[in-house]
Parts: C-alpha cells; sequence; structure tokens
C-alpha cells in the first residue's frame, strides 16, 4: 500500500494529530515533515506547548533509510520541552520508530486514550516560562 500522512490539530487539546498509513517513501517523509513543520510553527506562534500525537497503527514496517530520514528530521523539528506520544500496533513497530525520535521527549502507546492521556497530562511549563515567574531568581 502506498503511503501517506494525515495530519490535523486537535484545538480543544491544543495537539497535534498525525497518522501515518502505509508504506514510505523519502518523498512521503519529506513533504510529510515540510508540512508539520508548518503545522508546528503555528503552534509555536500560539504560545502553544508542542504536543504531538502520531499513530502509524496502520503504518508497514519501513525501510531502514526511511526511519534514518525520520530520525534527521525529527531532530530539525522538534526542540526541547515539546513532547510526542506514539502509538504503535506492535513491539517491533516500536523497536523500529525509537530510531526515529532520538532526542525529543517522547512515549510509545498501544492505544491512542493512553497517548493523548499521557500529552495532556501534568503542568506544561513553556521554555522560558520559569524564569518570569515572581521569586525566581537566575
Amino acid at each position: 500500500m502506498t503511503g501517506h500522512f494525515l495530519i490535523g490539530v486537535d484545538d480543544k487539546a491544543k495537539v497535534v494529530l498525525v497518522e501515518g498509513v502505509g508504506f514510505w517513501t523519502l518523498t512521503t517523509i519529506d513533504t510529510h515533515f515540510d508540512y508539520l513543520f508548518d503545522v508546528i510553527a503555528k503552534q509555536r506562534r500560539l504560545a502553544r506547548p508542542v504536543r504531538v500525537l502520531i499513530d502509524v497503527c496502520q503504518a508497514d514496517i519501513q525501510p531502514s533509510d526511511v526511519i534514518d530520514r525520520i530520525g534527521l528530521r525529527s531532530a530539525l523539528i522538534y526542540e526541547p520541552g515539546d513532547r510526542v506520544a506514539i502509538v504503535v500496533a506492535s513491539s517491533l513497530a516500536k523497536i523500529q520508530m525509537k530510531r526515529g525520535v532520538i532526542g525529543v521527549r517522547h512515549e510509545f502507546f498501544f492505544s491512542p486514550r493512553s497517548a493523548m492521556s499521557w500529552l495532556c497530562a501534568g503542568p506544561q511549563v513553556h521554555f522560558g516560562e520559569a524564569a518570569n515567574r515572581p521569586g525566581h531568581h537566575n
């Protein structure tokens, strides 16, 4: 099956939603990350924490060059403090996708509901906010 990605935003939860389906090519990955960069940039402009739920349950096992490209592009798009929840269908998919999310705060899940709960749980402090709190000293 030819692969593709769907990207949207849950405005209520303020979470970027990504669904990856099928078998991806390097072109598919580059097109996806170009668009995802724009979506995440908008979240940053709105002063929203960057939280991304990626569902790859319907994705095929990908070739190593595609996973390497995901790792490269992920390193360029995410910043410290961003949170990424990845929903996978199997332990094999989890092992493979771990290579694509190095350097970003992430967790793997087998359920979208659990992934969303993790993304929305706890305090969401934006970079720089702690320095603006009363009583904070550098």
